[in-house]
């Protein structure tokens, strides 16, 4: 009976001893380790954010005073197109009352040096007022609106693109100005005429002439787009149910049934962009060269003087070369 409660403990003793490895291997080594590394990961991370806060105070100046490199403002350009109207605006949210504030637009030259454009009491310049601000030059105008006094520049040329400068200036004599720049950059449009610089009227059949006239280079829709042919304008005097259609980066000028009377130069002009012309011819390509080759041999038989002798020759290779190309 002894030997019997002998085996039965040593067998309760072995359990116990088999459980607790089981624990120690697979449940306390386990958990220990992720603690630890949570812990590793833990101090990783506050020492990551610390030497990342070290780095940007380290960037950071202590005071804009004591700092010798500053970030430059950006200069705010705006983009115009010639024979249209520019928008300079200046904006001085701070003043309430422009009381003793004298206002001042300049322009920057090729030597460097500011000319001044227009100096005027902003008093005199109640809100939604215009005046001109150049006498000799009309073009330049000062509008308000509320805290914006802005330059206006009508009909721009390509002289006017570059730096401005809008200074206000407080007290008379000034005591302390402020100043804002901006670029005025111009863009170029042109008008152009597809298929010219030349165009047949056929006179074996009967098709409609179409000139269509698209703007190249446009950031703004033109005010208008008129028809000349010859030096006469004929959008509001067609003929022989010609019409014009019109878009907003070009137009068309059609005749249904052209004739003889509807040869000529035409020219299609924009408000604000460079025109652009055609010569429109009644006959086929075969007639036109006969002509203008008799045209050369007479005036190569009478011996015509050098400059319009010149003249003629270059005309006569515009003429064959656009043939030639069409």
């Amino acid at each position: 009976m002894a030997s019997v409660y002998k085996y039965r403990k040593h067998s309760l003793e072995s359990a116990i001893s088999m459980l607790l490895l089981t624990l120690t291997l697979f449940v306390i080594v386990p958990l220990t380790t992720s603690l630890s590394t949570n812990g590793s990961l833990h101090r990783m991370q506050q020492s990551g954010k610390e030497n990342l806060t070290h780095i940007r105070e380290k960037r950071r100046p202590v005071d804009a005073k004591t700092s010798s490199i500053l970030p430059k403002r950006r200069i705010p350009v705006v983009k115009a197109q010639t024979r249209s109207r520019a928008k300079l605006h200046c904006n001085i949210s701070e003043i309430n009352e422009p009381e003793n504030l004298t206002l001042t637009w300049t322009k920057k030259t090729d030597n460097n040096e500011y000319v001044n454009l227009t100096s005027l009491q902003l008093e005199e310049l109640t809100n939604n007022e215009t005046i001109t601000v150049k006498e000799d030059d009309k073009r330049y105008l000062a509008i308000r609106k509320g805290s914006d006094w802005c330059l206006h520049i009508r009909y721009t040329l390509n002289s006017d693109g570059g730096s401005y400068q809008c200074q206000i200036c407080h007290g008379f004599p000034p005591t302390k100005c402020s100043t804002s720049n901006v670029v005025l950059k111009l863009i170029e449009a042109h008008a152009k005429i597809i298929g010219g610089p030349t165009k047949f009227i056929p006179s074996d059949k009967e098709l409609p002439l179409r000139l269509s006239c698209v703007l190249v280079n446009s950031i703004e829709a033109p005010s208008y787009i008129f028809w000349y042919h010859e030096d006469r304008m004929i959008n509001y005097d067609l003929e022989d149910g010609a019409t014009v259609r019109e878009g907003p980066q070009g137009s068309e000028l059609i005749f249904p049934k052209p004739n003889k009377t509807h040869v000529g130069n035409y020219s299609c002009v924009p408000s604000n962009a460079q025109l652009d012309s055609v010569m429109v011819y009644y006959g086929g390509k075969d007639k036109l060269i006969k002509e203008w080759k008799k045209l050369w041999e007479i005036a190569w038989m009478i011996h015509l003087f050098d400059p319009v002798e010149m003249a003629l020759k270059k005309r006569y290779q515009e003429i064959m070369s656009s043939i030639c190309w069409s």
